[in-house]
């Protein structure tokens, strides 16, 4: 396939047109979760995976999908924050939160800008509201952000020594925007297709920024978080043999992978 593609297709890497840009160092930081919060995970997944495992064995491939696409996002919000999948665990807390606003706090203090990104809003109006309960400026932008609006918000940010933290959407933020103020870049929830995630730390590792960036991927440990991750790399190879991406990655995973992402 490469062969047959390749006088179709040009394909050139940051590194190869810009070599002069400063380094990119990437960490992921692993939480535990609380007694509470792991009890409420298992709970849901052992419901998801009784219900795809009965698709199965019913041959029942829709269903599969189903249930599959539906159990991801929900685990993938109880991975993050409980009260995502229903209000009544609105007590429950979230692990990754604390862990996230503690590395915040420990920036901010140092005077460096940070760009928060989430797939999920209420994650990001939940840490935007704990930084304006400490006085520290911030914006926020989503799909819904009109462009005029969009705009100033990166300039402001870009501008501003005071603006030490961007809130954004992955998917309304990932592409199009110049932030090369920011130090630091947190990947709150992976994404399936790691260029997605590449393509948001881009904002802020591009042409124009002079000091390094610090990205972080935050993942919770024992959940289809960390599975992502590791599916991510399994595929990955192959991926990047024909592409790049990851687009199809639940497309090619077999009965026993989808179920042990429900473990």
């Amino acid at each position: 396939l490469q062969q047959r593609i390749h006088p179709l297709m040009l394909r050139r890497r940051k590194n190869e047109v810009a070599s002069d840009l400063p380094p990119r160092e990437e960490i992921t930081v692993t939480v535990s979760m609380s007694s509470r919060q792991q009890a409420a995970y298992q709970e849901l997944a052992g419901g998801y995976r009784q219900r795809i495992s009965g698709a199965i064995e019913k041959g029942d491939r829709s269903e599969v999908g189903r249930y599959m696409l539906e159990g991801l996002l929900r685990l993938r919000q109880a991975a993050i924050m409980p009260s995502l999948v229903d209000p009544e665990l609105d007590g429950v807390p979230s692990s990754k939160l604390d862990e996230v606003k503690d590395y915040l706090s420990d920036i901010l203090a140092e005077g460096n800008k940070v760009l928060v990104f989430s797939q999920f809003l209420q994650v990001l109006y939940t840490l935007k509201e704990e930084t304006d309960k400490i006085g520290q400026p911030s914006c926020l932008l989503t799909g819904a952000t009109p462009q005029v609006e969009r705009d100033q918000l990166v300039q402001r940010f870009q501008q501003d020594p005071g603006m030490g933290v961007f809130f954004i959407s992955l998917k309304a933020g990932g592409t199009g925007i110049n932030l090369t103020a920011a130090d630091y870049v947190f990947i709150i929830d992976p994404w399936w297709n790691p260029a997605v995630e590449n393509q948001a730390i881009d904002r802020a590792h591009r042409i124009g920024r002079e000091g390094a960036v610090f990205a972080y991927r935050f993942i919770t440990a024992d959940t289809v978080e960390q599975r992502i991750m590791e599916l991510q790399k399994k595929k990955q190879h192959l991926a990047d043999t024909v592409l790049s991406g990851g687009e199809g990655l639940l497309q090619a995973l077999n009965d026993q992978e989808i179920l042990e992402l429900f473990v």
